[in-house]
């Protein structure tokens, strides 16, 4: 199944245009591409790891997801001829032991971070997410990383915080409706 889901264009504060729809088996070449130019810090934070490669098929797994089980959303900045730059993925697994909770992340690219690109996409996506029954997010960070922790924040509330490893920690937000 894919995700049939109308594209949305919005406006940035700045004036900039982006377009948030969700991710297309088309979209992979700017997947890799993008990957490419993220800082090791931004890798770091997103993969809990700094790595070097996507992991193999990670590009296809987000361009070929089901729209349900996995949802997939990206962000991009239209040019004034309307062409896409993609800027961000953020997605969602849903778990198949509690179909109404999901595993959420997201990344943003380093010069778009701080924009309000991630608050756009994060907000789309949730109410996508919201619409499909899974209200209730889980997100496993680097517990210093409050840039998405503000991105979940204004979309949800938190209901608990757990400490995994050194760092690093699992939150869990109630989505709230739009």
């Amino acid at each position: 199944m894919t995700d049939t889901s109308p594209p949305t264009v919005t406006q940035l504060p700045d004036g900039t245009r982006l377009r948030v729809r969700p991710l297309a088996p088309a979209d992979a070449p700017q997947i890799l591409e993008g990957f490419e130019h993220l800082s090791q810090e931004t890798r770091r934070r997103r993969f809990l790891g700094a790595l070097k490669h996507l992991p193999p098929n990670h590009e296809h797994a987000i361009t070929h997801a089901d729209a349900f089980q996995h949802v997939v959303w990206g962000v991009a900045v239209l040019d004034e001829l309307d062409r896409e730059k993609g800027i961000g993925v953020a997605h969602v697994i849903r778990d198949p032991a509690d179909p109404t909770r999901g595993e959420f992340a997201i990344v943003i690219a380093d010069e778009w971070q701080h924009h309000g690109a991630g608050k756009v996409l994060t907000r789309a996506l949730a109410a996508r997410l919201l619409a499909i029954g899974i209200p209730i997010w889980t997100a496993t960070m680097y517990l210093d990383n409050r840039a998405v922790q503000r991105l979940l924040a204004d979309v949800g509330d938190e209901i608990s915080r757990t400490v995994l490893s050194s760092g690093v920690g699992e939150i869990i937000y109630r989505l709230r409706p739009p």
